[in-house]
């Protein structure tokens, strides 16, 4: 549960610390808040419950817990917090509770294979009774001496990227008197662009239109009276030759 705490904290100081987002951009909200706190009543029977009624508790708990996921799933983190808790139900109903290692609660609490360990709510050592071992509780936290599986895991990191998403800020909107302002801005700072003058409209050579053609027109030769026009030797029609 520390953990947990520390990972949501974590993700609130990161949203805040976030650019803002746009203005016009949506503000992710969480639906159906009720149905968590039911998961958080079936969680704390959990850990009073004797160990024969314990693991219904938790079942009912990740339940509910997998429902309010569902039903946010508009926000990533809530997905990842819904595959987290459901591989832990997964492992719950095969091992009828959760299912400790012991080398992992030997690491995490610092105890030896002789002392009897201090288990509560649904939790059992593991033996080879139970099934899929590795999503019961086999990774120890020394820290904090506890032993989480790979479903809590996921659940923190899910829990930390839902709040840093609802925890970022939007960018605040501009009132009344600031749009006038830039408004105004914009209209004395507009001016009319003169982009060059137009196209003169005489002709620039000799092969575009103009009023005296006969001034303008290119030089033409005359195939049939070259000699007259030209004293370059004959012009001969060119051939075509592959």
């Amino acid at each position: 549960m520390l953990i947990l705490v520390a990972a949501v904290a974590l993700g609130g100081v990161i949203g805040v610390c976030r650019a803002p987002a746009g203005v016009h951009t949506a503000r992710p909200r969480l639906h159906h808040i009720w149905v968590f706190g039911i998961g958080g009543i079936f969680y704390a029977l959990s850990l009073l419950l004797n160990p024969n009624l314990a693991p219904l508790a938790l079942a009912a708990s990740f339940a509910a817990f997998i429902t309010a996921a569902m039903a946010n799933r508009h926000l990533t983190g809530a997905v990842l917090v819904g595959l987290g808790l459901l591989l832990n139900l997964t492992a719950l109903v095969l091992n009828n509770g959760v299912a400790v290692r012991q080398s992992a609660l030997e690491q995490a609490t610092g105890t030896t294979a002789g002392q009897e360990a201090d288990l509560a709510g649904a939790q059992h050592l593991e033996s080879r009774r139970d099934a899929f071992g590795a999503l019961g509780a086999v990774v120890p936290i020394r820290p904090t001496q506890n032993v989480l599986s790979f479903g809590d895991l996921i659940v923190i990191l899910g829990a930390a990227e839902a709040t840093r998403e609802l925890t970022r800020r939007r960018r605040r909107r501009w009132s009344q008197a600031e749009r006038d302002s830039y408004r105004a801005c914009i209209n004395i700072m507009r001016t009319v662009q003169d982009w060059g003058t137009a196209p003169k409209a005489s002709p620039l050579s000799g092969s575009q239109y103009s009023a005296k053609p006969e001034a303008t027109a290119p030089v033409v030769i005359d195939l049939t009276n070259d000699r007259a026009t030209s004293d370059r030797p004959p012009l001969v029609a060119a051939s075509h030759s592959k």
